[in-house]
């Protein structure tokens, strides 16, 4: 029994951790940007971290003197030169030796192989569009459960157009309000989105342009395991399962025929 008790802790345990969500900080405040995934309390990935790591270690590697410098490369070209005079010895008789195996050989006939007509190929398309066509059907609602247990949220939007003709200011204006809004709605449909402020402002000619924005992307593990174990089990269903079952019932009906054919003759 208590061992019942400690499997079934377990469990809990790995189901609580699963439902917990992942966290994308995104910010792009002032022009620097910041990308960090969370999970829990830890920080996954720092983009910024990763990219100060990444210079540092570049920053890090020694230098070679001019003097080395020069010396590999006059000791490379020579071992280049040595190689490339053998490489043309070795290739030279690798030429005369085969010349000489050819005049001896006779050739051999090719091989007669039959080329796919157009019906084989029509048949192998028409297999291929099927598969895609199945993976579509039993693919296209695991996907809409990852999509709808995406949360975009905070989302924090200040922009200032500006421009020093007016007409191009407010034109300008006129397509972010159009592009910004068009893409909000159409996300709407896709995730889960709760806005914290969306500002887009037109400043003629008083400020330089500004495109601050932010935003939360959280996503729990356990909504992208279940779409997969969904997707896993009609694949099986689908591509497996089934088309053995009709292999065998064809196999079963064929047997049958030609028993039945077998005894008519008898």
């Amino acid at each position: 029994m208590t061992a019942l008790y400690i499997i079934a802790a377990i469990i809990f345990l790995i189901w609580l951790l699963l439902f917990q969500f992942v966290t994308v900080d995104f910010s792009f405040l002032g022009g620097n940007l910041k990308v960090k995934v969370k999970y829990l309390f830890f920080t996954v990935f720092d983009l910024n971290k990763y990219l100060d790591e990444k210079e540092n270690d570049s920053q890090a590697m020694p230098e070679e003197s001019a003097e080395d410098s020069a010396k590999s490369n006059s000791v490379s070209k020579n071992t280049q030169d040595k190689k490339a005079a053998h490489k043309y010895s070795e290739d030279k008789s690798k030429d005369k030796k085969s010349k000489e195996k050819k005049s001896k050989d006779k050739p051999e006939k090719p091989k007669n192989t039959r080329k796919k007509t157009i019906e084989d190929r029509l048949f192998e398309l028409g297999d291929k569009i099927d598969f895609i066509k199945g993976l579509y059907d039993i693919g296209i609602r695991p996907v809409f459960k990852i999509l709808k247990g995406i949360h975009l949220t905070k989302l924090f939007i200040d922009f200032d157009i500006a421009d020093e003709d007016a007409y191009d200011c407010a034109i300008k204006f006129g397509n972010m309000n159009a592009l910004v809004f068009n893409a909000l709605g159409s996300l709407a449909c896709l995730f889960t989105v709760k806005k914290k402020s969306i500002d887009i402002h037109c400043v003629y000619d008083t400020k330089p342009a500004k495109y601050d924005a932010s935003f939360y992307l959280r996503l729990r593990p356990t909504t992208v395991l279940s779409a997969g174990i969904s997707f896993g089990i009609k694949y099986l269903i689908y591509f497996i399962i089934k088309p053995n079952l009709q292999r065998l019932k064809n196999n079963k009906k064929k047997k049958n025929k030609n028993n039945r054919a077998a005894a008519k003759t008898a």
